[in-house]
């Protein structure tokens, strides 16, 4: 007669007994336990980046809400719209480009591209502030 074969103990073939086999990580590195003072950096950043966005959102709501009120002056006024470039129904071709900017939008555009600037540089020299006072 034939020797009946069983599996190796620890389940299907391929894995080990239990306490030889290895239990793996989520996102392959062990759990990090945080003090409390580290979490409390990182929930103050959080906080600090989340604010940031905070003020962003609303200076860019600000800026919406006065374009909405001065086209709603130029509805009632009924100030005439600017002419709009030929194309065909279904939509101006690929090689179709959008006309130029007035000298007002390209100045009001490059006002926010420069106030967006400025914030990012003044959040860089407090974060490197931060660093400084942190080293010493």
């Amino acid at each position: 007669m034939t020797e009946e074969r069983k599996p190796p103990k620890g389940g299907y073939p391929y894995y080990p007994p239990w306490p030889m086999m290895p239990q793996p990580y989520p996102y392959g590195y062990p759990p990090m336990a945080l003090t409390a003072e580290d979490e409390l950096r990182m929930l103050e950043a959080y906080r600090d980046m989340l604010q940031a966005q905070r003020e962003a959102l609303e200076r860019e709501m600000e800026a919406i809400e006065e374009r909405i009120n001065e086209l709603r002056g130029m509805v009632e006024e009924g100030a005439p719209t600017p002419p709009q470039p030929p194309y065909p129904a279904w939509g101006p071709p690929f090689f179709w480009t959008p006309p130029s900017m007035t000298p007002e939008q390209e100045r009001m555009t490059l006002e926010q591209q420069a106030e967006a600037l400025e914030r990012q540089i003044e959040a860089i020299k407090k974060r490197l502030e931060e660093l400084r006072k942190g080293e010493s």
